[in-house]
């Protein structure tokens, strides 16, 4: 079981980032998501398109600008091989590992098969955005580890 902590840092990064810009909402999980009928995916860390209502229910999620997954022992072969194949069929445009151990982030958006890595700095720019989120990796991973 992952520390609550690793998801809300995140979280707390891209909602900061997101509400200043009104690019859409983060979320921490646990969140039944139905992108595709009869499929039901949690994703760790999510975003969602601005809708111009509040969200009522997870039902309501139809489309997600962002699905990242924090890597666990459990789930590493389902979070690197099926998740990334189900959300770009489902044009989630970016997906994100983030593995503690590695202290990386990989990467991939709906264009690329491969994911990138990123050690230093990740960047991401959902549509309707003027400048990037932008987020140290080593300082992210840092104040995970305590250092």
């Amino acid at each position: 079981m992952l520390s609550p902590n690793i998801r809300v840092l995140l979280w707390q990064k891209l909602q900061h980032y997101l509400e200043s810009r009104g690019l859409g909402t983060a979320y921490v999980s646990p969140a039944d998501i139905e992108l595709a009928p009869g499929t039901i995916v949690q994703p760790d860390v999510f975003v969602v398109p601005p809708s111009g209502t509040p969200l009522q229910r997870w039902s309501e999620v139809r489309r997600l600008l962002l699905a990242a997954e924090i890597l666990s022992p459990g789930s590493a072969r389902h979070d690197r091989v099926r998740k990334p194949r189900f959300f770009r069929a489902q044009r989630v445009p970016e997906y994100w590992i983030v593995d503690l151990d590695e202290r990386v982030i990989e990467r991939a958006d709906s264009d690329r098969d491969a994911m990138v890595l990123a050690d230093d700095q990740l960047e991401w720019l959902p549509e309707g955005a003027c400048e990037p989120f932008v987020m140290s990796v080593p300082d992210y991973f840092a104040s995970i580890h305590g250092g």
